[in-house]
């Protein structure tokens, strides 16, 4: 019983830590609103995706929880919502790499022009998230839709 505790305990450690990306991505995105002349898209990407991807974890953390509690249609209607918010994510990051990857060949020239250029903190965490995304998009979705398919849910039908 011990071990089970701190198990459940390390899960809601790492899922605080996890939370604080998309929680300061909004901050960046939103605070950093107006300060990125070189495509206004930039931080509203930035908001969009932060708010997404927290909505994506509270639902995989309530996925997770009602999986054994609650009847098949519960479970049937948490699964449904989470992929269609991993598909609008996946949407969303495809556009915010069209922004975001595009303005990277004049970036060195325009980092520090407050006219043409960009917060630097704001471009450069919206490119660092986006590589790390597509490194990891084939594991975290594989994984989301192997879990999903294969998942045996007993209980009532819908």
């Amino acid at each position: 019983m011990g071990s089970q505790s701190c198990t459940n305990c390390c899960k809601i450690i790492i899922f605080i830590l996890l939370a604080a990306i998309p929680i300061s991505m909004i901050c960046l995105g939103a605070v950093r609103y107006d300060e990125c002349p070189m495509s206004k898209w930039i931080p509203l990407y930035m908001v969009v995706a932060g708010a997404t991807l927290l909505v994506m974890m509270i639902l995989g953390l309530v996925a997770y929880c009602t999986h054994r509690k609650q009847t098949t249609c519960v479970v049937i209607t948490v699964h449904t919502m989470l992929a269609l918010v991993m598909l609008f994510n996946l949407a969303w990051n495809i556009c915010g790499s069209v922004w975001v990857f595009s303005r990277w060949e004049s970036w060195d020239l325009l980092k520090d022009s407050n006219v043409l250029g960009c917060y630097n903190d704001l471009y450069l965490f919206a490119f660092a998230y986006l590589i790390i995304f597509w490194i990891t998009f084939p594991c975290t979705y594989g994984t989301a839709i192997r879990t999903v398919r294969f998942e045996n849910v007993d209980g009532d039908n819908c």
